[in-house]
């Protein structure tokens, strides 16, 4: 389990990711309006691909920090309906 210091450079490391890809978002969109948007949609696309996979990578680092934080239990009864144990 993480401690608070560890808390508070996760914090700092997710809120300095957002505000760099903020500008990249936004140097996106100013060069669009200069340049023409012949390749708007692959622009959008390489602008949004890191940003999605940080966000993948700091949800599975969140929850390796706090392992019961984010988890997923079956119900005491077994599986739902339709779904088979092995």
């Amino acid at each position: 389990m993480a401690g608070p210091l560890a808390d508070l450079f996760f914090a700092v490391a997710v809120l300095t990711t957002v505000v760099a890809h903020w500008f990249i978002l936004r140097s996106t969109v100013r060069g669009m309006r200069a340049g023409g948007a012949a390749r708007g949609a692959w622009e959008w696309v390489w602008a949004f691909l890191p940003a999605l996979s940080l966000v993948v990578l700091f949800a599975f680092t969140w929850r390796t920090m706090h392992p019961t934080s984010l988890t997923f239990r079956m119900p005491a009864n077994g599986p739902p309906v339709g779904v088979r144990s092995q």
